[in-house]
């Protein structure tokens, strides 16, 4: 039990042990040493940066409904759009952006490889944030490596690993999605446009 912000909060950390099969009922578990307290702080830690990401995620998928409501030639209705889900979402920007022919002018979106690149980061993004937001972090013992458990598909149970960078590029991507968005929508309401670097993306999808 700990106090943040004069709330008293319950901490828990789950676990999950690498076993070795004797037979098709049976697996050996290692025998493992008691968990540390800078394990234990690590993995707090984690669920806090895991947060961070699930609110930028959140803040995401609120500013990209509200560009795509602004749009005149959307098909959708007001009522079809709130009712749906961050990928819905994305599909829907998606085919905006493949056919809105006057920003193929603009730097950022004058190929069809970059804006390939914007809505495949998109889809990745998102499917990771459905692991974040519906997975469960755990420690992996005996090797103390934190994974978060997830359902694919519906039906399969599956651990991806998870580590600082992979968070840390996940907290980058979506600011630049975040930069991205913006611009597109400065050039469609004819605002002054900003300047948008993309971060360094690197190979650190969960997927």
């Amino acid at each position: 039990m700990v106090v943040e912000n004069d709330i008293e909060v319950q901490k828990s950390l789950e676990v999950v042990y690498n076993s070795t099969p004797i037979n098709r009922f049976q697996a050996k578990i290692p025998g493992v040493i008691p968990i540390t307290d800078e394990i234990i702080a690590d993995y707090h830690n984690f669920q806090s940066i895991i947060n961070h990401c699930n609110n930028n995620a959140e803040v995401l998928n609120n500013r990209l409904r509200d560009f795509l409501l602004t749009i005149k030639e959307r098909k959708q209705t007001k009522e079809e759009l709130m009712a749906m889900d961050f990928m819905g979402l994305r599909g829907i920007f998606s085919n905006f952006l493949n056919s809105y022919t006057a920003i193929t002018k603009e730097e950022n979106f004058n190929t069809k490889d970059k804006r390939k690149a914007i809505t495949q980061t998109f889809f990745n993004y998102i499917s990771d944030r459905n692991i974040y937001t519906h997975g469960a972090l755990k420690l992996r013992r005996p090797d103390e490596t934190f994974v978060i458990q997830f359902i694919a598909n519906k039906k399969i149970k599956l651990y991806a690993e998870l580590r600082a960078d992979i968070l840390k590029s996940n907290l980058a991507v979506s600011i630049w999605l975040m930069k991205i968005l913006a611009e597109i929508n400065t050039f469609y309401h004819n605002i002054k446009p900003l300047n948008v670097t993309p971060p360094e993306l690197g190979n650190h999808s969960l997927q």
